[in-house]
């Protein structure tokens, strides 16, 4: 008997998991979801508080 074991590991940076954030949140804001916009920019700063606002504040301020 042979086991196998997969381990999925993230290799993205941290400004592109909040990149990607800031681009759910814009489509979350096209669709009404307030919610999760907020939610969204949350889970962003959890991962890095100073990204995370360079990203929302500055970069998507126009769009969100």
């Amino acid at each position: 008997m042979t086991l196998q074991s997969t381990v999925n590991v993230n290799t993205r940076q941290p400004e592109d998991e909040i990149r990607n954030l800031a681009e759910l949140a814009v489509v979350k804001l096209s669709a009404g979801d307030m919610a999760s916009v907020k939610e969204a920019y949350t889970e962003a700063k959890k991962i890095n508080v100073s990204i995370a606002q360079k990203v929302f504040e500055e970069e998507y301020a126009v769009a969100l």
